[in-house]
């Protein structure tokens, strides 16, 4: 017992990283801006919609996507337990990928009217992706929200 609590303690520190470097590799979806580049990208819909006035797709794949909020969690994990976590974590993202590369997951975009991709969810779930706004554009919080240009004094 004493050899295999020891032999954990001097794994632990080799193993810290996988699961956010198995999180974070895959498919980029950041660089699909338009419903054409989706398109070019998944093939056609395997279902549509509207829902609230917004447009979504769904399409199934098998691919690996990139979850760069999920590295960033598996990241904050490693690096608050000193490691520890991979012991759950990694084998817990290793079945996340088999499952996905197996059984398939559903991907939707969302657009806004001029075909535009506003997000995009993972079986589900918001993916966040970073999208570097243009400098000096004011973005509403919301859709119904006005942005008003700051005044001059």
């Amino acid at each position: 017992m004493r050899g295999a609590l020891l032999l954990l303690i001097t794994a632990l520190p080799f193993s810290t990283g996988c699961s956010a470097f198995i999180a974070g590799a895959g498919k980029d979806l950041s660089g699909l801006q338009t419903r054409e580049q989706v398109h070019a990208e998944f093939g056609a819909p395997v279902a549509t919609g509207t829902v609230e006035g917004r447009g979504y797709e769904d399409f199934r794949t098998r691919r690996k996507i990139a979850e760069e909020m999920r590295a960033h969690t598996c990241k904050l994990a490693a690096g608050m337990t000193f490691g520890a976590s991979e012991v759950i974590v990694l084998p817990a993202e290793l079945s996340t990928v088999m499952l996905g590369t197996i059984g398939g997951q559903t991907l939707r975009f969302w657009y806004d009217p001029t075909g535009r991709v506003t997000a995009v969810s993972l079986n589900g779930y918001d993916l966040h992706l970073h999208r570097p706004q243009l400098s000096g554009l004011a973005i509403p919080d919301s859709e119904n929200e006005q942005t008003q240009p700051p005044q001059q004094p």
